[in-house]
């Protein structure tokens, strides 16, 4: 396996892998029969899987084991609504949902599968979606810690007799889960099948977690059979670089609403709770590492207003992970600011629902209705096209109805059999009304294919964005535009990642770290506020806003090492690979707690830094990488703690300065 693959550890046992983002495969008029329209793909085939035929099962390609067979009998969903949300949760709640979160006009949460027609006919609920979330993914001394020097930064003060350690700061971190793997660990079949799972406890006694109750879970995953314990990890890298740091995890896995509101929760006082009951979680610093497949693109979406909320009204500092769809300099977006749609519709797939073709040539110099892709992964013995399409709309409100389909390089739909079904060749068309997002997983037989965007019904967009999970354009593309949702939030740092190998204190022979192929880069437009308002003009998103180290050891968590591997020949014994230690931890969601536990060791030292003051010392001292200056990229360049944390001090005296003049 690939080292960007960047897949967590946790035994398969007997599960297939699945496939998110499921196409219905039903045309939008088949769609709008029984309130179908107002639910994806994965919520319609469950819905039909749940009549009396066994084809889905929990170890089934098309449904996870939370869809189908969950505790309950219920699916983790997201439900959008139009006006009051409180008053649609009181009707969910009539039928058995169970609530998770509230976030303005999102409610998180888990419906009986049984009850999913009834739910959407409610008339105050615009869309409801299957969760379809990921990771941007002893005492070991973490090799990513010493790589960014905040280890060398705490050496040196240490010398002048100051403990800098982040004690005193509480970093927040939200993630899948965080001791799942204690709760499986009580179940004799799966320990009998995987064998005994490392968990908190484990990590507490060899000395990589903090002990004497400095960790604190407020709310862990619900459903510990879909957890991987990547939240753990975050924090043994926390650990590392800020060891006198509290630690306290929240997670965010029960949709959108749930990851708003968990960012809230860590941000209140101990003493508080928020509506669900959960205790705040007293912190001052934030990472997360989860991504939705359905956050917008032209605006940071309700995750983001949750950021900025804690940011300007809390004081909190917020560190997320950038994204790991790359594939180094190769184009993985397509944007058209100037879309063009033919004239006459066709359907050339077939699939009932004929619309007008996008003219892929941005110039419009030539017509170009096909557009040459090149999946880079495979899952369950296909090739992989992951993928969503967004337009210059509010995200909430839609008013075009697009759709985007799969052929293979002569044109031809690939015949894909799933679980004894056709697989759909194109993903579900977009609501007019709803959400402007058309999103899903196309399957191939071929690597090398097609794709053809179509305007299904309603008013032309004039912008088209397209993005992918590295998966190479061939003609028109870019590696640029590849981050979305509440990454793009300008209230956040969002973080690109290097091999903590790939810098110069591991290698002498750099100038600079390099940056990981798969670190997704930025460099999209921002057209709208949180609220869907039209910017006065398109931004320029800035990110990803700097760059941290990933890689780095773990004993539970990451990619398994081979031996051979770079990494156990390294001459610098700080660079090495641990035996005892198999897995290496990579992507954005490690690079991302190396950064925020930097923000643990400036707050200690300057504890009424504010967010911005921080923000603006890391960037400004990051050493580049790419093109001078920010870049789409590496944004800043890479992390240098002491260097950031002499900038802030300096800031500090400054403003005491300009506060305090001589003679006052």
């Amino acid at each position: 396996m690939a080292q960007s693959e960047v897949l967590p550890s946790k035994p398969a046992g007997s599960a297939a892998p699945k496939v998110d983002g499921i196409p219905s495969g039903l045309s939008p008029k088949a769609r709008a029969e029984h309130n179908a329209a107002k639910l994806d793909g994965a919520l319609i085939r469950l819905r039909r899987n749940t009549a009396p035929r066994a084809t889905a099962t929990p170890n089934s390609i098309l449904e996870s084991s939370a869809v189908v067979a969950r505790s309950g009998n219920c699916v983790d969903v997201d439900v959008m609504t139009q006006g009051d949300a409180q008053q649609a949760v009181a009707q969910l709640e009539r039928l058995g949902f169970q609530t998770a979160a509230v976030y303005r006009n999102v409610i998180s949460g888990c419906l009986p599968v049984a009850k999913i027609d009834e739910a959407a006919a409610i008339q105050q609920i615009q869309r409801i979606s299957k969760v379809s979330r990921s990771t941007r993914s002893g005492v070991v001394q973490g090799q990513g810690d010493y790589a960014q020097l905040s280890r060398s930064l705490r050496q040196a003060v240490k010398g002048l007799g100051i403990e800098l350690t982040g004690k005193g700061i509480t970093v927040g971190l939200i993630s899948d889960s965080f001791n799942c793997n204690s709760q499986l660990n009580q179940d004799a079949r799966y320990v009998a099948q995987n064998g005994r799972q490392d968990t908190m406890e484990d990590d507490i006694a060899r000395g990589e977690l903090p002990g004497n109750g400095r960790i604190r879970i407020v709310k862990e995953l619900r459903d510990c059979t879909d957890g991987t314990d990547e939240g753990r990890a975050m924090a043994e890298i926390i650990h590392d670089v800020a060891p006198g740091a509290d630690i306290v995890f929240y997670s965010g896995s029960a949709g959108m609403a749930d990851l708003a509101q968990g960012i809230e929760t860590l941000a209140l006082p101990k003493n508080k709770s928020n509506a669900q009951g959960v205790a705040g979680g007293g912190a001052q610093v934030i990472v997360d590492d989860l991504q939705y497949s359905y956050e917008p693109a032209f605006q940071s979406g309700i995750v983001g207003a949750a950021i900025d909320n804690v940011v300007k009204n809390h004081g909190i500092a917020y560190f997320t992970a950038g994204g790991n769809d790359g594939v180094g300099a190769s184009p993985v977006s397509y944007i058209n600011n100037n879309a063009r749609f033919a004239d006459q519709p066709i359907d050339p797939n077939g699939t009932g629902t004929p619309g007008r073709p996008l003219n892929f040539d941005p110039s419009g110099a030539s017509q170009v209705f096909s557009l040459p892709v090149r999946a880079t992964r495979q899952i369950v013995g296909f090739y992989r096209f992951s993928l969503q399409l967004y337009w210059d709309q509010p995200f909430d409100n839609s008013t075009s109805s697009l759709q985007v389909c799969l052929a293979d390089k002569n044109g031809k739909p690939f015949n894909v059999m799933l679980d004894g079904e056709p697989y759909p060749s194109c993903t579900d068309a977009s609501v007019i009304g709803q959400q402007a997002i058309a999103w899903g997983t196309l399957l191939g037989t071929e690597p090398d294919a097609t794709l053809q965007v179509f305007l299904v019904d309603g008013t032309a967009p004039r912008r088209v964005r397209l993005q992918t999970s590295r998966v190479v354009i061939g003609q028109f593309g870019t590696a640029d535009a590849a981050l979305f949702g509440h990454v793009l939030s300008p209230n956040a740092i969002a973080t690109g990642a290097a091999n903590y190998l790939a810098t110069p204190m591991c290698d002498p022979s750099l100038k600079t770290a390099q940056l990981e192929r798969f670190s997704s880069h930025g460099g999209g437009l921002m057209l709208f506020d949180n609220d869907g308002r039209a910017l006065p003009r398109p931004v320029l998103d800035g990110k990803p806003d700097l760059v941290g180290p990933d890689g780095a050891s773990s004993v539970f968590f990451g990619i398994q090492a081979k031996d051979g591997d770079r990494g156990f020949g390294v001459y610098n014994l700080n660079c090495r690979y641990y035996p005892a230690y198999p897995y290496q931890f990579y992507g954005t969601s490690a690079a991302a707690p190396h950064v925020a536990g930097v923000a643990a060791l400036m707050r200690q030292a300057v504890p009424k830094a504010t967010p911005e003051q921080i923000y603006s010392a890391l960037r400004k001292t990051a050493v580049d990488m790419d093109a001078p200056g920010h870049d789409n990229a590496t944004g800043a360049g890479f992390v240098q703690p002491e260097r950031a944390l002499r900038e802030l001090i300096w800031q500090a005296l400054n403003q005491y300065r300009f506060a305090n003049p001589p003679g006052r």
